[in-house]
C-alpha cells in the first residue's frame, strides 16, 4: 500500500485578483491553498500530475476548475475565490515523504532524495522501465509513441528510428531478465519493424530500407540492424540476418569513397536523395556495421565501418575544440567495439576526446540540488541518459586499454548521470495523481517538471541503467 505524507513547513500569503492573475509556482516544489473557508489545499505533486501547473510553473485556471468539477462544495468555493475582487492564496513549502509498505523515503520535487545505484536496484528500475514499454506495444507491434499522463494527451506522430532503438533496449533487458512477456512484446515490435522494409534500387542493384511516410533514412536502417542483431545474438534466432544484410548493403552502396555516408534521407517514390544531414546517423551506422560483422563475419562491414570512422575523425571532427564536439553516444558505442577488432589508436583518442567534451558540460555544481549530474539548464532526462550510455561504452575502453584513473573519472560521470535519471522515472510516489497510475509506472518522463513520456525517453534511460549495472557487476568480479 502506498502512502504519501506532505508536511506544510511554510505558507506564504499572496494577493489574487481572480484565478487568471498570473500566479506562478515553482513546478513540483510549491503547493497552493486558498482561505480557510475554501478548504482547498493542493500539494506540488498533484498540481504537476494533474496539469494544473505547467512545467514552467504557470497556473492553468481551467485545469484547476476541472479538477474539482465533480466535487460541488470545492467547486463553489473555487468560484467564490475566482470571482472575488481580491482574495488571498497561500504558496506552500512542503516537506514530503513516501511509504511503500516497507520503508519511509524523503522526497524532493516528488522524487526520492536518494536512490540506490547498486546492481540489484538498477535492475529493478530497469524492469519497471521495460514493463512500461511492454505495456504500450499494441497488437500490431507499434508503440504508444508519446503520452502525457498529466493531460491525457497522446501524440499521433511516430518515429520508426526510435521504434528500432526501443526494441534494442527491450532486448538488452531481456538478456538480463529472461522474462518471456518482455520478449513477446519486443518480438511483436520486431514484426512491425521488419514490415516497414521496402526495396530500393541503387543503379541496377536492389537493397532493403526501412521506410516511414514515403521516406527512408540512414538511421532507420542502422537502428533496425542494431535491434535485429541484438535479438539474434541474445536469442539465437537468425531469421532476420538476410534482411540485415540487405539493409547494410544499401548503406555501403551509398557510402562515398572518403567514408562519408552520402544519403541520409531518400524519397522512396523516385529515389531522390533529400538535402538532410544528421549528426547521429553516421555513428548509428558504424555501430550497425560492427554488430552485423559480429553475426556473419563478413569483413565488408568492418571495412566500411573503418572508412566511416576515419571520415568522422579525420574530416568531420578534425580541428574541433572540445566545446564543438558532438556528444555522440552511438559513435562511442561503435568506437569501443570497432577498436576491439581493428586496433587503431585514433579510435581510442577520439573516444576520449568525446568523453572529455561530455564531462566538461555535466552539471556538477548546478545550485539546484536535483539538477546535479545532469546536462543543460534546465536539464532533461534523455540528454543525460544518452551521455551516460556513451560514457558506459567509453568506460570499457578506459578499463581495458587505458589507465585506472581515466576509468574512475568516467565511472563517476556515469554514476552522477544515472542518479539524476532515476529522479525522472515514474515511481509509485510520482504516479499517484494520474488517471491510470499503473500504466505509466516505470516510464521515464521528459524532465523533472515535464510529464510527457516517449518511447525514446525510456529507451535511452533503460540502456544507461543496464550499462552501469554491467560495469558494476564486472567490477565485482575483478575489483581494481
Amino acid at each position: 500500500r502506498w502512502v504519501k505524507l506532505d508536511v506544510v513547513r511554510r505558507a506564504t500569503p499572496v494577493r489574487l485578483r481572480g484565478l487568471k492573475s498570473g500566479l506562478a509556482l515553482a513546478a513540483g516544489l510549491k503547493g497552493l491553498a486558498f482561505d480557510r473557508q475554501s478548504g482547498i489545499a493542493l500539494e506540488p505533486g498533484l498540481l504537476l500530475g494533474r496539469g494544473i501547473v505547467s512545467a514552467k510553473g504557470r497556473l492553468d485556471a481551467g485545469k484547476l476548475r476541472a479538477h474539482f468539477a465533480e466535487r460541488p462544495d470545492e467547486s463553489r468555493e473555487l468560484l467564490r475565490v475566482g470571482q472575488a475582487k481580491a482574495a488571498t492564496a497561500f504558496v506552500l513549502d512542503i516537506h514530503s515523504f513516501f511509504l511503500d509498505g516497507t520503508e519511509a523515503t524523503e522526497l524532493f520535487r516528488g522524487h526520492r532524495v536518494t536512490a540506490s545505484l547498486e546492481p540489484g536496484a538498477l535492475l529493478e528500475a530497469a524492469r519497471l522501465a521495460g514493463g512500461s514499454l511492454a505495456r504500450i506495444v499494441g497488437p500490431d507491434g507499434s508503440f504508444v509513441y508519446s503520452h502525457d499522463p498529466s493531460t491525457g494527451r497522446t501524440s499521433p506522430s511516430y518515429n520508426i528510428l526510435r521504434h528500432g532503438g526501443t526494441v534494442y533496449a527491450m532486448i538488452e533487458l531481456f538478456e538480463a531478465t529472461r522474462e518471456k512477456a518482455l520478449l513477446d512484446a519486443a518480438e511483436r515490435a520486431i514484426r512491425y519493424l521488419v514490415a516497414q522494409a521496402v526495396t530500393v534500387r541503387v543503379g541496377q542493384r536492389e537493397f532493403s530500407c526501412i521506410a516511414e511516410g514515403g521516406y527512408v533514412k540512414l538511421g532507420g536502417n542502422a537502428l533496425a540492424i542494431v535491434a535485429l542483431a541484438r535479438h539474434a545474438a541474445v536469442t539465437g534466432d537468425r531469421r532476420h540476418l538476410p534482411l540485415m544484410q540487405r539493409l547494410a548493403g544499401w548503406m555501403l552502396a551509398t557510402q562515398k569513397a572518403d567514408g562519408r555516408f552520402g544519403v541520409h534521407k531518400l524519397r522512396v517514390s523516385d529515389g531522390k536523395a533529400m538535402d538532410v544531414r544528421s549528426d547521429y546517423y553516421p555513428g548509428e551506422s558504424l555501430l550497425a556495421l560492427v554488430r552485423l560483422h559480429a553475426l556473419d563475419g563478413d569483413a565488408r562491414w568492418l571495412d566500411a565501418a573503418e572508412k566511416g570512422a576515419g571520415y568522422l575523425i579525420n574530416v568531420r571532427d578534425r580541428g574541433l575544440a572540445l566545446g564543438q564536439l558532438n556528444h555522440d553516444h552511438w559513435l562511442l558505442y561503435a568506437l569501443n567495439e570497432l577498436y576491439r577488432v581493428r586496433r587503431k589508436a585514433l579510435y581510442v583518442r577520439h573516444a576520449f576526446r568525446i568523453v572529455d567534451a561530455i564531462l566538461l558540460k555535466q552539471n556538477r555544481n548546478p545550485g539546484i540540488p536535483d539538477w546535479h549530474g545532469s546536462y543543460y539548464r534546465p536539464p532533461r532526462s534523455t540528454p543525460t541518459a544518452t551521455r551516460s550510455e556513451g560514457l558506459a561504452a567509453a568506460y570499457q575502453l578506459a578499463r581495458d586499454f587505458d589507465t585506472p584513473d581515466r576509468a574512475a573519472c568516467i565511472l563517476e560521470g556515469i554514476r552522477l548521470g544515472v542518479a539524476f535519471q532515476l529522479r525522472t522515472q515514474f515511481r509509485p510516489e510520482s504516479v499517484l495523481y494520474f488517471d491510470d497510475p499503473q500504466q505509466w509506472l516505470g516510464a521515464f518522463r521528459e524532465s523533472l517538471t515535464g510529464c510527457e513520456t516517449r518511447i525514446d525517453f525510456t529507451q535511452h534511460n533503460l540502456s544507461a541503467l543496464l550499462g552501469l549495472r554491467r560495469i558494476l557487476l564486472a567490477k565485482a568480479k575483478r575489483p581494481d
